[in-house]
């Protein structure tokens, strides 16, 4: 079974790779008109949307707070970065420039500097599919910190020591003779 420390490292590793796709480029859209030169964005995730980027880093600094907390705190940290990982997984997959041709029209109309609604031509990555994996693994770690073992077994204690564990001197302290064995 994976441990709940293991399972906040994967937590941080799912956030890193989150806020690494969304930093790359997404889609390239050009648009050309006659009697003037090509106009090319290059769009990257966060461009499209921010949500994810920003539950990503939700994700990396939540995990410190999962860390350090106790019992029914610690499970309700893991529940909401959970359930905010699987949102940023469902936009992640709503992501999808061909669907987003309005984000990407306000994007030329604002390069360009008059309302464009067509003739421009974008090209397409799979980064959304990585970045829903990844969000969806967040959401395993976080399952994995919410069951896992509510108590513990405590160790032995620091200073509570058998009566077989006593040197020589500590048995004559005591008044036990350490010759009888």
């Amino acid at each position: 079974m994976l441990s709940t420390r293991k399972a906040l490292i994967g937590l941080v590793g799912c956030g890193a790779i989150v806020l690494f796709v969304h930093a790359q480029l997404w889609s390239v859209v050009t648009f050309s008109e006659t009697g003037f030169p090509d106009t090319t964005l290059r769009v990257t995730g966060r461009t499209l949307n921010a949500v994810p980027s920003a539950i990503a880093v939700v994700m990396v600094t939540a995990s410190l707070g999962i860390s350090s907390a106790r019992g029914l705190l610690k499970r309700l940290f893991a529940s909401v970065v959970g359930i905010l990982s699987l949102v940023a997984a469902w936009v992640s997959l709503q992501m999808n420039p061909a669907d987003n041709e309005a984000t990407l029209s306000a994007l030329m109309s604002d390069a360009v500097g008059r309302s464009v609604t067509s003739g421009f031509v974008y090209t397409n990555s799979p980064w959304r599919w990585l970045s829903a994996v990844a969000c969806l693994c967040a959401g395993v770690m976080c399952l994995v910190v919410v069951r896992a073992p509510k108590t513990t077994t405590p160790g032995p204690s620091r200073y509570e020591r058998n009566e077989s564990d006593l040197t020589a001197w500590q048995s004559l302290d005591q008044g036990q003779d350490p010759t009888d064995s």
